[in-house]
C-alpha cells in the first residue's frame, strides 16, 4: 500500500511541474484594455490581464510586472494586481530587467531629452546613467548583454554602452528601429516599425540580426521579414526555438524560428489594438525532460524489490 502511494505521489509531482506553462505578457497601444496575456507554449487568444494604459512591460525576477507608459511606471504581481507606484517616470519607450533585479528605463524627460536611468528592484532610483541632450538621441528599445552591456534602439542606429553609460559603439541600422533583443547566440535583433515618426514605410515588417552590436559596433543582416511588412515592435526569444515579435498593425503576435528566421504563423491574436511590447514569465518551472522522466520510471520500477528492513 505505501509503495502504491509512493508512486502515486512522485508521477502527480512531477506531472504538476510540467504543467506549468510560461506566460507570454503584451502591453498594447489599447486605452481600453492595456495588458494581455496567453500562454507562451500554445498561444491562441489574448486574455486581459491588466486594465490600465501602460504599453511598455517587463518582468522581475520575482515574477512581478513593471508597467510604463503613462505618467508612471506601475508594480503589478504575476496575477496583474497593482502593487503601486515602482517609479515617476513618464514617457517611457523601453524597460530592461538585469538578472539581479537592477532596472534600466529609457525615457524622455520634461525637456523631451531622451535619456536612460537606473533603479533597483524596488524602484529606488540609482541615477541617470545615460543622459541625453536636445536633439541627439531618440532613444527607443534597449535590452541588456550577458556582457552587462547596453544595448539602445536609437532609430537610424543601435547604440552600445557599458555599465556606466560608456558609448561602445553606433551601428547603422536601416531606418525605424524601434526595439532590441539579444538572442540566444549572443547576437542583438532589431525590429523596423513604418509607424515610428510615419518615414519608414519601404522598410517595416523586418527584423535584422547585428552581429557585434553586443559589444560595441556591428554589422547588420536582415534575418526575418513579416509577409504582411506590418509595423513589427518588440521581440523576445522564447528558449524553445522561438521568436515572438509584436506586430502593432496586424494586432497580433508572430512567431518566427529562432535559428533560421522562417516566418511561422500568428501565435497569439485577440480583440486589442497595437500589440507594443512582451515579455516572458520565466520564474515558472519548466517540465522535466524525458531522461528525467526515464530515471523517475526506471526508480518506481525497482521499488517492489526493495525488502523492508
Amino acid at each position: 500500500m505505501n509503495l502504491v502511494w509512493l508512486r502515486l505521489s512522485v508521477f502527480a509531482a512531477l506531472a504538476a511541474g510540467a504543467g506549468r506553462a510560461e506566460v507570454l505578457l503584451v502591453g498594447t497601444a489599447d486605452y481600453a484594455g492595456g495588458i494581455y496575456s496567453t500562454n507562451a507554449v500554445t498561444g491562441g487568444t489574448l486574455s486581459p490581464f491588466a486594465s490600465l494604459w501602460a504599453p511598455m512591460v517587463a518582468r522581475l525576477p520575482n515574477g512581478d510586472v513593471l508597467a510604463g507608459g503613462g505618467s508612471s511606471i506601475v508594480r503589478l504581481d504575476s496575477s496583474g494586481n497593482t502593487l503601486g507606484t515602482f517609479a515617476n517616470v513618464s514617457n517611457v519607450f523601453g524597460i530592461a530587467v538585469a538578472s539581479d533585479g537592477t532596472v534600466y528605463v529609457s525615457y524622455y524627460n520634461a525637456s523631451d531629452n531622451a535619456q536612460i536611468a537606473k533603479f533597483s528592484s524596488t524602484g529606488t532610483s540609482l541615477g541617470t546613467i545615460i543622459p541625453g541632450s536636445s536633439g541627439t538621441n531618440s532613444f527607443e528599445g534597449l535590452a541588456l548583454a550577458a556582457n552587462g552591456n547596453i544595448v539602445v534602439s536609437n532609430f537610424y542606429s543601435v547604440l552600445t554602452y557599458n555599465s556606466f553609460g560608456q558609448l561602445l559603439g553606433s551601428t547603422n541600422t536601416s531606418g525605424g528601429s524601434f526595439n532590441v533583443t539579444v538572442g540566444p547566440d549572443g547576437n542583438v535583433y532589431y525590429t523596423t516599425s513604418s509607424s515610428l515618426f510615419g518615414n519608414n514605410a519601404g522598410n517595416a515588417g523586418n527584423i535584422y540580426k547585428c552581429t557585434g552590436c553586443a559589444t560595441g559596433s556591428g554589422t547588420s543582416s536582415l534575418f526575418a521579414s513579416d509577409p504582411a511588412a506590418g509595423d513589427l515592435h518588440d521581440l523576445v526569444f522564447d528558449g524553445n526555438g522561438n521568436l515572438f515579435v509584436a506586430s502593432r498593425s496586424g494586432n497580433d503576435v508572430l512567431d518566427f524560428n529562432a535559428s533560421t528566421g522562417a516566418y511561422e504563423g500568428v501565435f497569439a491574436s485577440g480583440s486589442y489594438v497595437g500589440p507594443i511590447t512582451l515579455a516572458l514569465d520565466s520564474a515558472t518551472t519548466p517540465a522535466p525532460e524525458p531522461s528525467t522522466w526515464t530515471l523517475f520510471a526506471g526508480a518506481l520500477l525497482t521499488l517492489p524489490f526493495l525488502r523492508r528492513r
